[in-house]
């Protein structure tokens, strides 16, 4: 199963410093997902996440300006990564991992990188979250409780997928 954690989303835990989210007044707002994005105006602003899964991906916009970043996943850092390009582009996989057939908790963390020698990036945008589960997990994330509860669906997950309860 597959799922998008909005960067609104709760269950994504933002430094208290270095975010800021969108400008209402945004030209580009429409081509984000949902209209909603955060950006890193800060060296070492971090956001961090905990999933259940096989895989995962984090997304955002690419362009001039745009800043490099380092993304650590469970015990495992990967550094220098950037996302800086020639022309301004939207919903950009920043970066992505695969476990393999590890189905187990995973922690994930983003972490800017403003400032340093030879970098010219002034911030790094965060879109959106991916993760892939396994068919048969047996959770439901805080986050799909919430927009359960925001739609008032019901439903619950088993081994089999979603059981849709009678009313």
């Amino acid at each position: 199963m597959n799922f998008t954690l909005d960067d609104a989303d709760p269950s994504l835990s933002f430094s208290a410093t270095g975010w800021a989210i969108q400008n209402p007044s945004d030209p580009d707002l429409d081509q984000f997902f949902d209209n909603t994005y955060h950006v890193a105006q800060q060296d070492g602003a971090t956001v961090t996440f905990v999933f259940q899964g096989v895989a995962f991906a984090i997304y955002g916009s690419t362009g001039p300006g745009h800043a490099k970043f380092t993304v650590q996943y469970d015990n495992v850092v990967v550094n220098n990564l950037a996302a800086s390009a020639s022309q301004t582009r939207f919903r950009q996989k920043l970066f992505g991992h695969s476990f393999g057939s590890d189905t187990g908790s995973h922690t994930v963390k983003l972490t800017a990188v403003l400032s340093g020698e030879g970098l010219a990036g002034e911030w790094l945008d965060l879109d959106y979250i991916t993760f892939t589960s396994s068919s048969n997990a047996r959770f439901v994330l805080p986050a799909l409780r919430s927009l359960m509860r925001r739609f008032r669906l019901r439903a619950s997950v088993s081994g089999r997928g979603f059981d849709h309860p009678h009313s």
